[in-house]
């Protein structure tokens, strides 16, 4: 594996159990490299699970997903609502538009 080492990013785990079984996998692509690339879906599920964990509503985290995929249709990044979001986040922002 190393011998493939940079065009390869592969790993491989050897594990002896109590009983002395020796079990092993192994990868010789990581995910995301071009031999084990990445779905739309499984990078939309990431990001999905990350903007939740970060506070963002399911449907929210998944307006935005879908604008971030439909960027390469030519919309512009100002359509993603990003500085909305980041105004929001500011407690000083949300106190000075309740006033």
């Amino acid at each position: 594996m190393e011998a493939a080492y940079p065009e390869s990013w592969g790993a491989e785990i050897v594990v002896e159990t109590a009983s002395g079984r020796r079990l092993s996998a192994a990868r010789h692509d990581a995910k995301g490299d071009p031999g084990n690339p990445v779905t739309v879906a499984e990078l939309s599920e990431k990001a999905r699970a990350q903007l939740v964990a970060g506070g963002s509503s399911q449907a929210r985290a998944d307006e935005l997903i879908g604008a971030i995929l439909a960027l390469p249709d030519n919309r512009p990044v100002r359509s993603l609502g990003l500085f909305e979001i980041a105004a929001d986040a500011r407690p000083q922002a949300r106190a000075a538009r309740s006033a």
